[in-house]
């Protein structure tokens, strides 16, 4: 889990994680007050986000933060 802990350098370990993605090629966005999980469930499906998509009460604080993607080969 990434977190705002610093190390000792004085980098936080989600700093960390988006130097390693950008020095790949990858382009991040930061997206504050999301919240999100991964799950994999095997080797050909993958889920990034939550699972209560229909139990979730949209009226809720955090609701417009949600975001799921589910992947299946």
């Amino acid at each position: 889990m990434l977190n705002q802990s610093v190390d000792g350098s004085g980098t936080t370990q989600r700093e960390t994680a988006k130097a390693g993605l950008t020095e790949v090629g990858a382009k991040t966005h930061e997206v504050r007050r999301l919240n999100g999980k991964i799950f994999i469930t095997d080797t050909n499906q993958l889920c990034i986000g939550l699972r209560k998509w229909l139990s979730a009460g949209w009226k809720e604080r955090y609701a417009p933060h949600e975001t799921s993607i589910a992947y299946a080969e």
